[in-house]
């Protein structure tokens, strides 16, 4: 968690101190099937909870966060849930045309794959592969596309675009949890570009 709830002055609905629909204690934190209970009684002011399968048919749309919750969403499907990514551009048109790997398909198949930590900067990959600066590759069919104006001229702004990203130095400061545990003000992305 990156926060701690001390005290409690006011929770007049119970968002923070129901064990049913919050945090059960200072440092808990609450489950996507608790958040699935605290909806359908909050925000859609239902009257009775959601039964055990209707919460796991939430959390399975939701797809399960198994970081923290790892034994409630054991029944929950690998790669199950809803996300989005940008497939059109009104300028590029479609961004998975012409050998371009961007929109929703490549990220669903890229899911199965991810971890966090997949490209760690502090060399803490548990799978000890080293950090790559290049991080975007969707893009690469598109800098030396033939051809003038509409979508070629996007498509190739956009590949200069990941060049960048992937080619200058990012400094990480100022990130509660890592500049401050670690006690080192500014980290440098290590590789080179």
């Amino acid at each position: 968690m990156e926060f701690q709830i001390d005290e409690v002055l006011s929770d007049q609905y119970g968002c923070n101190t129901d064990p049913t629909t919050g945090l059960t204690g200072a440092k808990s934190e609450a489950s996507l099937f608790t958040q699935a209970v605290d909806a359908r009684l909050g925000h859609a002011q239902a009257a009775a909870a959601p039964t055990a399968a209707q919460q796991q048919q939430i959390v399975t749309f939701e797809g399960c966060t198994t970081a923290n919750t790892p034994a409630s969403c054991a029944d929950t499907p690998s790669n199950a849930g809803v996300f989005t990514a940008q497939g059109f551009d009104d300028n590029a048109q479609y961004l998975d045309a012409e050998g371009a790997a961007g929109g929703p398909v490549t990220l669903a198949g890229e899911l199965a794959y991810f971890f966090i930590g997949i490209n760690d900067p502090l060399g803490l990959n548990p799978t000890g592969a080293p950090f790559s600066p290049v991080i975007f590759d969707e893009y690469d069919a598109w800098p030396n596309l033939t051809g003038q104006g509409g979508p070629i001229a996007a498509r190739r702004a956009i590949a200069r675009g990941q060049k960048v990203f992937d080619s200058v130095p990012i400094n990480i400061t100022g990130v509660r949890g890592l500049n401050d545990v670690l006690n080192q003000p500014s980290i440098a992305e290590a590789g080179t570009h």
